[in-house]
């Protein structure tokens, strides 16, 4: 399924948006507006491209006005906050990892347990 939003693309994992400025105000302001939406998921893209797009109509209404318009501070974008997960039942995540681990521990090859504990570990440690 291919998504489709206005003035963003996806470059590599990464959305991106770019949309050029009127020809009358390219040498104030350059030839395009670009910024990264730093996201890889399209309904957050969708999102952040509608703000990224009310930020542009604004600097083209700055500029058409007269004002002085420097050049464009990107839209600053919060990355979303996580609570760490402490507790599921009385144990934290931490002492679940490492019962799942001894235990399977026993059930695998040794390269097999050293992929698994990696990325055991990776999950704990976000």
């Amino acid at each position: 399924m291919s998504v489709r939003i206005q003035y963003a693309y996806l470059k590599q994992q990464c959305w991106l948006y770019r949309r050029n400025y009127p020809k009358d105000l390219q040498p104030v302001l350059g030839q395009a507006f670009k910024q990264s939406l730093k996201t890889g998921d399209a309904r957050v893209a969708k999102a952040r491209a509608s703000e990224v797009n009310a930020r542009y109509e604004e600097i083209i209404a700055k500029a058409r006005a007269g004002q002085a318009v420097g050049k464009p501070v990107p839209v600053m974008v919060t990355p979303p906050v996580f609570a760490p997960v402490v507790v599921v039942g009385r144990k934290t995540v931490a002492d679940l990892a490492k019962a799942y681990l001894n235990r399977r521990s026993n059930e695998l090859q040794h390269g097999g347990f050293k992929s698994v504990r990696f990325s055991v570990g990776l999950f704990v440690s976000v």
